[in-house]
């Protein structure tokens, strides 16, 4: 790759900075992602040259490359929540460590734009889907439950993806609903959801996705 003139007349520098905006379009602004793929510290000075800088970087381009390549063909995994922060564990573990790109309902700004119109957008871009029910709204009867959001995707990624590809996590104390009758789930301890990493990177591979 380094010698063919056309590549290597490209200052890196100016890649990586649009590689990273190219990131932002799929993790979010700002979002840990960016910099864990294309750090501004991995900017060179201009005393390297173009070839230099292209050969030191090839095995870090052409993973990024097949990130980005997955992310352009719509082939999210997206992450269902409620206000618990166990979802951004399992978001860290998906991206970083596995390398799969992920959506959740606010990755994006979502200001002025319909709801539904951001819902079929995140339907079209998932190939798989974890809705986190976590134990969040009491009810009078003492027991809690997930928030309604997390109840209505996981209704909506089921129909979408079937249930093979919309894995249902359930945390310790949270309470099951009717419609998961028949379904297995992935129990977590309660605030403890990477526990169950191992089931995670399973339910993956049996899917091949990972």
């Amino acid at each position: 790759m380094a010698a063919k003139p056309v590549l290597a007349a490209v200052p890196s520098n100016l890649w990586v900075l649009r590689a990273r905006g190219a990131l932002s379009k799929v993790y979010g602004e700002n979002a840990a992602e960016v910099d864990f793929w294309c750090p501004l510290s991995r900017l060179d000075p201009p005393s390297i040259t173009p070839q230099n800088r292209i050969a030191s970087r090839l095995p870090h381009l052409e993973r990024l490359a097949a990130l980005l390549a997955i992310s352009n063909a719509g082939a999210k995994i997206f992450i269902g929540h409620g206000r618990s922060t166990e979802w951004l564990k399992l978001r860290i573990f998906l991206s970083q460590t596995l390398g799969l790109a992920c959506d959740e309902f606010n990755i994006e700004p979502t200001a002025g734009l319909q709801t539904g119109y951001r819902v079929d957008t995140m339907l079209n871009s998932a190939r798989m889907a974890f809705l986190i029910m976590t134990a969040e709204d009491r009810h009078a009867d003492g027991t809690t439950h997930a928030r309604q959001n997390v109840i209505h995707e996981i209704g909506l990624f089921q129909a979408k993806l079937g249930p093979n590809r919309a894995i249902v996590m359930l945390e310790e104390g949270c309470s099951r609903f009717s419609n998961l009758d028949g379904l297995t789930t992935i129990n977590f301890p309660r605030g403890d959801i990477m526990a169950r990493s191992e089931d995670i990177r399973g339910a993956l591979a049996r899917e091949r996705i990972y």
